[in-house]
């Protein structure tokens, strides 16, 4: 019983963090669900570094405020040191699931526009192409070209 209640009280103190945080919408749907789901979702969030994620937060909400661009976004180091081969590798499996439809792919259009100067999702930007195609229309046509591999 004593680690019964141990696990009770780390999850207690994990939920009055994200509460404490802004953040205990995350646990909503908590009654919802079975025991080995909570465990998961108690696993998750006690990985999660919420100062992190609030200065995260809180910067780019500065900087958009102040009409800053993004900084630039470089390779993570494993990526940007891994062999040619190993990437090859990745890049079949990747092509392999499509083709048996084991993936899914999600499109996110963010921000306002307000550099790109258009207030639709940016998918839908005319890019004044000969075919007149969108974005989303281009990347839902190639996808259908790779469940064909």
């Amino acid at each position: 019983t004593f680690l019964t209640n141990f696990d009770h009280f780390t999850k207690m103190a994990h939920r009055e963090r994200f509460e404490a945080a802004g953040q205990g919408h995350v646990y909503r749907f908590w009654d919802n669900l079975n025991d080995e789901e909570k465990e998961s979702l108690d696993a998750q969030l006690g990985d999660i570094n919420l100062d992190n994620v609030a200065t995260a937060y809180q910067a780019a909400m500065s900087e958009a405020e102040e009409g800053k661009a993004a900084a630039e976004i470089s390779p993570l180091e494993e990526m940007a040191t891994t062999a040619d081969e190993r990437c090859a590798e990745w890049r079949d499996v990747g092509l392999a699931a499509i083709g048996r439809s084991e993936v899914a792919l999600v499109i996110l259009s963010g921000g306002q526009g307000t550099r790109l100067g258009f207030a639709g999702p940016k998918g839908c930007y005319n890019l004044e192409l000969p075919s007149g195609k969108t974005l989303f229309q281009l990347f839902a046509e190639r996808i259908q070209r790779l469940q064909t591999l």
